[in-house]
């Protein structure tokens, strides 16, 4: 046979063979089978809330309870700033004096919190008479804190997330806030400080051992002193883990069975003839 021939029947074989089914070898190359997931290592994170759901803030904030922690510290304030106000006439202020607060809900403000709860010194607000008389010698530079029905602090709980104290001081570090350890408050308290005006603010984010949350002080427009923040983080912490749950989803209740309106009489029967 001559070369031609043979180049030709060699060429004609291996078109042939282009569509044979591969061998063996060709397997390789195909992907991997998928690992099944092994249920027993599958790691279940849980949280002191289920994510998505609020706890109401009158089952863990009673003003019994937190208001003798808060009010101390706001009446000291207010001491201070009578005494700095110098008012003619005025009586010494009582710093053993206390208030009386009050707590409202308003978690629809935070889309990731599991309450929002609001601390107000109770009693009447002044009329704009007597906050003038509250003002002094100086009304124009007169600071007069927290009267009645002003926000003293805004406690809120962030109990949908794992507990972490080390991301705490990590995001401490990165706010560049002052990192305060146990014993200040809970495992671990970052404090920053806010400017406002001439006077400074200071937010507390605290990590509480007993709920598991992380708990955030924002105190309010008129509570400039440290000591007032830090003693609404201490009446944060009376939190009661046990009560810290959603509470429950009350039906309405279902009306009583009513009789059925009376239809038209029926006539008379016709006389008989």
């Amino acid at each position: 046979m001559s070369d031609l021939k043979v180049f030709i029947l060699a060429g004609v074989l291996a078109m042939l063979c282009a569509g044979c089914p591969k061998d063996d070898q060709g397997s390789a190359a195909s992907p991997p089978p998928k690992a099944v997931a092994d249920p027993s290592k599958v790691v279940k994170i849980t949280t002191p809330v289920p994510y998505g759901q609020h706890v109401e803030c009158a089952n863990i904030l009673d003003p019994a309870v937190i208001g003798p922690i808060i009010g101390a510290a706001g009446a000291a304030q207010a001491a201070h700033i009578e005494d700095n106000n110098a008012r003619p006439g005025a009586a010494p202020a009582k710093v053993g004096a206390t208030w009386d607060v009050t707590v409202e809900q308003h978690t629809e403000i935070d889309d990731h919190a599991a309450s929002v709860c609001r601390v107000k010194r109770g009693g009447k607000p002044p009329s704009v008479e007597e906050a003038k008389k509250m003002a002094g010698k100086h009304p124009e530079s007169a600071i007069l804190g927290i009267v009645p029905g002003d926000e003293i602090c805004q406690i809120t709980t962030y109990c949908w997330f794992p507990y972490s104290v080390d991301d705490a001081k990590k995001k401490c570090e990165h706010d560049k806030g002052n990192p305060m350890p146990a014993p200040f408050l809970g495992d671990f308290t970052c404090v920053e400080e806010v400017q406002a005006g001439e006077t400074y603010r200071y937010v507390l984010t605290i990590q509480d051992p007993k709920t598991k949350c992380t708990i955030k002080i924002n105190p309010g427009p008129g509570a400039t002193d440290l000591a007032l923040s830090t003693a609404c983080g201490q009446a944060a912490l009376t939190i009661d883990p046990a009560k810290n749950v959603p509470g429950p989803v009350v039906a309405p209740p279902t009306p009583a069975p009513t009789d059925p309106a009376p239809g038209p009489a029926a006539p008379a029967p016709a006389p008989a003839k």
